[in-house]
């Protein structure tokens, strides 16, 4: 038996000349595929303004968007001017690390972030019944990224949603061949699904619920069967569900220069409008500053996670605790006793 969420040429052939194929296609909770949308960019002058719109209709209804991109850089750049319209957004890519990642989609799903924006890591496996808006940038750029079975990979990540919708944005005004092939592919599945809900009288419901013993749909219980790994993981007391200390095992002026930073970043969280202060900086990005001290503004865009924006709304006040951090006493504590610093030369 071989089974696919996205069977293609290459299966069939492993199944030989004449395969039994059975499509699993209508669901339990009797959601349907989402509704796929093209949208082209060029008559609005940029997505930007239409993408906030819809992202900002979902969070007035308490609900999530991903939003894919082509690269690393421009998924950052894109949750910096999410993050800057007030938008709890933050970019998940391949230089987040596995737990890191596991993290930032719990926090999505109990609504500490609004939107995820990410490239090749938002396409399978993830389940996420909160999303119900997912918007993919360069919809119509051919290769990898941008194939008919990522894109049906995609689109499938708002599958878990009774109100589930996609938008391909198109920046040639075209579909591509790819897009074409998954919007087909998605309608053909969502018209089946349709007609069985019509046919057997079916409700969607929210996933997540279960039917009782009455046909009524029931929450499904914390610690039943069924969880996802994030919920499993962050019961099972492991690394996942322990974040440890804020600044891990920085000592010294290290630690010293993190806990400014913390204590600076709390100060702008609280005067700012909506601002939560991972949005500002992240508690890897603080630690990354703390070790290297950066003494220019280059220095600090090198730092991981210190972006363009980040540095020119932030850069100089960075800066200026780092300065005023050097040559300074600074006490901490390892193992419980207390220790004090003094610059050589007693200064």
């Amino acid at each position: 038996v071989l089974v696919s969420a996205t069977p293609g040429a290459e299966m069939a052939l492993l199944c030989g000349p004449s395969p039994r194929v059975t499509e699993l296609v209508v669901r339990p909770t009797g959601i349907p595929d989402p509704h796929v949308a093209v949208v082209d960019v060029a008559p609005l002058g940029g997505y930007e303004d239409h993408l906030l719109a819809q992202i900002e209709a979902r969070v007035a209804r308490r609900e999530r968007t991903l939003v894919t991109c082509i690269t690393k850089a421009s998924a950052e750049a894109l949750s910096d001017f999410l993050s800057g319209h007030g938008v709890s957004s933050i970019a998940l890519h391949s230089g987040v690390k596995p737990l890191e990642r596991l993290r930032l989609l719990a926090q999505l799903r109990s609504g500490e972030l609004d939107v995820l924006v990410g490239c090749n890591l938002l396409r399978e496996g993830l389940d996420l019944p909160e999303v119900s808006l997912v918007c993919v940038l360069n919809a119509d750029k051919q290769g990898l990224l941008r194939s008919t079975t990522s894109l049906i990979q995609t689109i499938g990540r708002a599958a878990r949603h009774v109100n589930g919708v996609a938008l391909l944005y198109s920046e040639s005004g075209r579909s591509s061949e790819a897009m074409e092939q998954a919007i087909a592919e998605t309608n053909r599945r969502r018209a089946k699904q349709l007609a069985h809900n019509e046919r057997n009288l079916i409700v969607p419901r929210a996933a997540g619920t279960a039917l009782g013993a009455d046909g009524a749909a029931e929450p499904r219980a914390p610690d039943g069967g069924g969880a996802s790994i994030l919920e499993m993981l962050a019961r099972g007391g492991g690394a996942a569900g322990d974040r440890g200390p804020p600044g891990g095992d920085l000592d010294g002026e290290e630690r010293a220069l993190y806990d400014e930073l913390r204590a600076w970043r709390g100060q702008v969280a609280r005067a700012g409008r909506r601002r939560r202060p991972f949005m500002i900086l992240t508690e890897a990005v603080m630690r990354g500053i703390a070790v290297a001290r950066p003494s220019s503004m280059d220095e600090l865009l090198d730092v991981k996670g210190v972006g363009p924006k980040k540095a020119e709304n932030y850069g100089e006040e960075i800066l200026r605790l780092v300065r005023a951090s050097e040559g300074r006493q600074r006490a901490w504590q390892v193992n419980g006793q207390s220790f004090v610093f003094e610059p050589a030369g007693g200064g």
